[in-house]
C-alpha cells in the first residue's frame, strides 16, 4: 500500500484480505535516503526516495508492471547499458531500487533528448509525424533516414551533415549527445536525402529507382495544381522501355535535381511514357509569343537534328550553330525544343534529354509540337 494508507491497514488485515482472495496489487516500498546515478548524457542525477511513490510491481491480476518487467529482463540478460529517451528518467530510480533489492549491479543509464515537433511540442501524429514506411514510400533512402535521425540530438563535432552509416558508427559517442530536444524537420530530411542521392553512384540509384517503382508503380500521380494541355494527337510518342544505357543516363541526369525517389520517378515520366501534355506556363513563355515563328524554328531544329550525328557534342554544336545563324541566343533554341521534348520548361541539359529519348522519339515529339503550333497559329 502507499505509505499514506499503510497506517490504515495493518499487516494482519492485509494478510486476511489476501487469504479470502480479495484482489490486491503488490507495491515496492521505497526505502529512506537518496537514489543517484551518473547519467551518460546528463551527468549526476539524484532523486530523494521520499519523493518516489511506493510503486506497483504486480497488478491485481498478477501481471508485472513495466518497471518490474523491464528491470528483471535486463538483469537476467546482464544488460550493461540502457540508453533511452528523457521521458524514462522518472523510471530510472525505481529500477535502480529494484536492482539494489535483488543485490544485482545496475546498468549504466543514459537518457537521450526527445524528438520535438516544429513548434517545440512532443512529436505526435497531430504534428504530422509519419512512420518510417511513409518516408520510404516518398523515396527517402535508408542511409538518409539513418543520417537524419543520428543528427537529431547528436553532433559530430563539426559542421559536416552528410554522413554515411560507417562514418556515423566510427564517430558516434555519447559525450556528444545534446541535452535539449531536437526538432524533426521533414524538409531538412528531404534536403539531406537529395544530398545523399547526388552523392550516390548511378548504379546505386538505378537499382533504388527500379525497386521504388516496382513497389509503388509508375507513373506517379501527377499534381492537379497545374493542369496540362493535351498534346497533339497527330504524332503521339509511343511508350517505350528505355535501353539500359539510356535509363542509367536518365538517372544520372535527374539525380542532382531530385530530393526523393518519388520526385525522380515523377521527373522521369516524360522519358518513360508518352508525353502527357505541355505545361501551360512553359507553352506561354516559350511558344505562344509567336506560334508561327516557333513552328518554323522547330521545323529547322528537326532538320538540324536529323542531319547531325546522334551524340551529345555534335547535337549541341549543331543547335548552337542554328542559334548563331538566326542571330539569337542558344536559349532561344534550346527552350522551345525542351518544351517540345519534355512538356516542361525545366529539365536536364538539352543534350542529356536528346540522348535519353533517342533520335526517333525526339524527332516525333518535335513534329507533334510543330503540328500543335501550326494549328494554334491558324
Amino acid at each position: 500500500l502507499p505509505r499514506e494508507l499503510a497506517a490504515r491497514v495493518s499487516a494482519e488485515e492485509g494478510e486476511r484480505r489476501a487469504q479470502v482472495g480479495e484482489p490486491c496489487a503488490i507495491r515496492f516500498r521505497a526505502p529512506d535516503g537518496v537514489t543517484a546515478w551518473d547519467d551518460l548524457v546528463h551527468g549526476p542525477m539524484r532523486f530523494e526516495n521520499a519523493e518516489i511513490e511506493d510503486f506497483v510491481i504486480l497488478r491485481s491480476d498478477g501481471s508485472p508492471t513495466y518497471n518490474l518487467a523491464v528491470a528483471s529482463d535486463d538483469a537476467e540478460a546482464a544488460i550493461t547499458h540502457v540508453v533511452r529517451g528523457d521521458d524514462h528518467i522518472s523510471n530510472t530510480p525505481k529500477q535502480i531500487l529494484l536492482y539494489q533489492a535483488w543485490g544485482r549491479p545496475a546498468p549504466s543509464f543514459g537518457h537521450l533528448p526527445l524528438i520535438l515537433a516544429p513548434g517545440g511540442q512532443r512529436l505526435s501524429k497531430r504534428h504530422g509525424a509519419q512512420s518510417v514506411e511513409a518516408f520510404r514510400a516518398e523515396g527517402v533512402l535508408p542511409d538518409s533516414m539513418t543520417n537524419f535521425l543520428a543528427l537529431l540530438g547528436w553532433s559530430p563535432g563539426t559542421d559536416q551533415e552528410l554522413l554515411s552509416p560507417d562514418e556515423l558508427v566510427s564517430r558516434f559517442s555519447l559525450d556528444r549527445v545534446l541535452k535539449k530536444g531536437a526538432v524533426f524537420d521533414a524538409e531538412k530530411l528531404r534536403w539531406l536525402n537529395g544530398r545523399h542521392m547526388a552523392r550516390a553512384t548511378t548504379e546505386e540509384l538505378t537499382v533504388a529507382l527500379r525497386d521504388w517503382t516496382a513497389r509503388h508503380g509508375r507513373p506517379v500521380a501527377e499534381s492537379t495544381s497545374q493542369p496540362r494541355s493535351a498534346p497533339s494527337a497527330a504524332a503521339p510518342a509511343p511508350a517505350a522501355a528505355l535501353p539500359e544505357a539510356s535509363f542509367r543516363r536518365m538517372v544520372a541526369a535527374l539525380a542532382p535535381r531530385s530530393r526523393t525517389l518519388a520526385e525522380m520517378a515523377e521527373a522521369a515520366r516524360p522519358y518513360l511514357a508518352p508525353l502527357e501534355g505541355y505545361d501551360p506556363k512553359a507553352v506561354r513563355k516559350a511558344w505562344n509569343r509567336d506560334p508561327a515563328w516557333t513552328a518554323a524554328l522547330l521545323t529547322e531544329i528537326a532538320a538540324v537534328l536529323a542531319r547531325a550525328p546522334w551524340r551529345e557534342e555534335p547535337l549541341e554544336e549543331a543547335l548552337r550553330g542554328l542559334a548563331s545563324d538566326r542571330d539569337v541566343g542558344a536559349g532561344k533554341v534550346f527552350q522551345p525544343l525542351r518544351v517540345a521534348l519534355t512538356g516542361a520548361s525545366a529539365s536536364p541539359g538539352i543534350g542529356d534529354v536528346l540522348m535519353i529519348l533517342g533520335r526517333d522519339r525526339s524527332l516525333r515529339r518535335v513534329d507533334a509540337a510543330v503540328s500543335r503550333l501550326r494549328k494554334a497559329s491558324n
